[in-house]
């Protein structure tokens, strides 16, 4: 999977319009649209006004698909909130906060896998039909 299918993961995750997203990392109308199309690369000067622009992006999971899409560093953690749920007394509130968040994370990490699985299913094809030319 190319960097530019990594980034249309992270922006449909974001649910962020590419028009927007171009924009935003000064990227030409429909550049970003037609990288992923063509199975082109990003410029290393646009990689990093995008990792600047959006720094949660995991640089490690956009270069080469390791490790998780987002840093975790400005989100509530599972750990931490379970943490903190025995750091302090029983409170029912705290443990429906602490089921919510890992509900979110188990949907987000959902959504990440669809959109992979989606991106995939595009590749797969996309070879198939190189295959098939030769």
């Amino acid at each position: 999977m190319a960097i530019a299918d990594r980034l249309k993961i992270y922006i449909d995750f974001k649910r962020i319009n590419i028009a927007e997203f171009e924009r935003s990392v000064q990227m030409s109308n429909g550049s970003f649209s037609k990288n992923i199309k063509e199975n082109r690369s990003i410029s290393s000067d646009k990689l990093e006004i995008i990792l600047s622009k959006y720094p949660e992006i995991n640089p490690q999971w956009l270069l080469t698909g390791t490790g998780s899409m987002v840093i975790t560093g400005a989100e509530p953690s599972i750990k931490s909130a379970i943490k903190s749920e025995h750091h302090a007394p029983p409170n029912p509130c705290a443990e429906c906060t602490a089921k919510a968040v890992r509900i979110s994370d188990l949907e987000k990490t959902i959504y990440i896998q669809e959109k992979l699985i989606e991106s995939l299913e595009r590749e797969i094809k996309y070879l198939k039909g190189e295959q098939k030319k030769h």
